[in-house]
């Protein structure tokens, strides 16, 4: 394989057309494809845009449910194949005069998903085994799932539900085990299932939103829960030399970087991240009861943190306690036994403990938003951390390196979305970043 600089990537296209002959779509007549990854969908996706002409026919021989294989590799990096079905075909926007036609993909396993239900119960059994049992019994995968900290066993049962929906589910209801190697001490609930070109993953958003404590000067952490010791780090607002090269390696340094949420302490307050209160009615006992979650003391130290924090903030504080989302749940117990004796309670349905907890500990990941474009960098994958290292906008010339880097905005981040473009004979990676926390200033 040729060496590749920052931007120039290889590609490899095929289609299978409605009489199972495998074409090669290479040349002009691809006008554009974009690859994607994230950690809140179970498919990873791909458009790609053809340009049809009379030796070519594409909109005749391309039909939907047809296959796709696609290759590429970027600069420092081993080629990335995955497989693939083709979902939608819509008519494209003109280039060049000609009509490019959109060709939407998602995996094979989420393309069987859409027509396939499931009615079966699952007592007693680990979150692992239950999405294992689906993958392959139910949408005949092969693929391994990739998982870290384990979760408490499961009773639940899927009527009639699509396999990737009932997988959501799944997810809300995990609570991470009382320890496991990856963890120290019991976390929040709430679980992602999510693919890459790498196969499917399960894992906890506490391990997910996770890091060593050895980032370095400007990726403090105090998380307990450990992730990559390898993170690769990226430079924000690097200024150039006098002959416009800049002292970092140009494919680690950010084109264009925008905040898009930054700890929006309305939008917390609206949706309860703080602190809530659920109110719980149990129809075979007529009770009704509440509990109040409150997002502080041991249920936020044991949560991963990619960020170290900003410390006690006195105009904060005075609401953390205050439960500012109020909600309701019935919930049924006794829908898992067929007996004339009681169910146990919360044996099987443990909603008391994951509804409140899911919901802070997705909000809460999602605090700060930043979203970066780089150099296209294959190697990249949602669930992937990268730290920033981000200069401030302006800087005295004279001042040293260590003091124009913005220790706030700097440190890790949990790629959550990553979408790698090739267009134009160059390509590009966007990632959308999350973290539920700033660095101490």
């Amino acid at each position: 394989m040729k060496a590749l600089g920052a931007g120039d990537y290889e590609l490899i296209l095929k289609v299978t057309d409605k009489d199972g002959e495998e074409m090669l779509i290479s040349g002009d007549k691809l006008s554009g494809l974009v690859y994607r990854e994230g950690i809140q969908c179970p498919t990873i996706e791909c458009d790609f845009a053809l340009v049809d002409t009379s030796d070519a026919n594409y909109m005749e021989k391309i039909l939907v449910g047809e296959k796709v294989s696609l290759t590429f590799r970027t600069k420092e990096s081993a080629d990335v194949t995955v497989k693939l079905v083709i979902y939608s075909i819509m008519a494209g926007g003109r280039e060049n005069d000609k009509v490019a036609n959109i060709f939407r993909c998602m995996s094979d396993e989420a393309f069987r998903s859409l027509y396939t239900r499931i009615e079966k119960l699952y007592k007693e059994t680990t979150p692992t085994e239950i999405i294992t049992d689906i993958l392959t019994t139910f949408v005949a995968s092969s693929k391994e799932v990739d998982t870290g900290i384990e979760a408490e066993p499961l009773t639940i049962a899927a009527m009639r539900d699509k396999p990737f929906d009932f997988i959501q589910s799944v997810c809300k209801r995990s609570i991470p085990s009382e320890t496991s190697q990856k963890g120290a001490g019991k976390g929040t609930a709430g679980f992602t299932f999510y693919e890459t070109s790498a196969g499917f993953h399960f894992k906890s958003m506490d391990e997910l939103l996770g890091a060593e404590s050895d980032g370095g000067a400007y990726a403090p952490t105090t998380s307990k829960i450990k992730g990559e010791k390898e993170v690769e780090t990226y430079y924000v607002n690097v200024a150039p030399n006098a002959d416009g090269t800049s002292d970092e390696d140009e494919t680690r340094v950010v084109q264009n970087y925008s905040i898009k949420d930054n700890n929006d302490l309305e939008d917390q307050l609206y949706r309860g991240t703080q602190a809530n209160l659920v109110g719980f009615f149990d129809p075979n006992s007529l009770r009704y009861t509440e509990e109040i979650y409150v997002l502080k003391g041991e249920n936020f130290d044991a949560m991963g943190h990619l960020a170290k924090g900003t410390g006690e903030n006195p105009n904060i504080d005075a609401w953390r306690e205050t439960p500012s989302r109020v909600m309701t749940k019935v919930f049924n117990n006794e829908m898992y036994e067929l007996k004339s004796e009681r169910a146990e309670e919360e044996k099987y349905d443990k909603i008391k403990q994951y509804l409140a907890q899911q919901l802070v500990r997705n909000n809460l990941g999602k605090n700060q938003k930043v979203e970066i474009n780089i150099p296209g960098n294959s190697t990249l994958h949602a669930g992937d951390k990268i730290i920033l290292q981000v200069y401030k906008s302006v800087s005295n010339v004279d001042s040293s390196k260590k003091d124009r880097v913005d220790k706030k905005m700097s440190g890790y981040y949990l790629i959550s979305k990553v979408a790698h473009k090739f267009d134009s004979g160059m390509a590009t990676t966007t990632c959308l970043l999350i973290r539920d926390q700033n660095n101490e200033t």
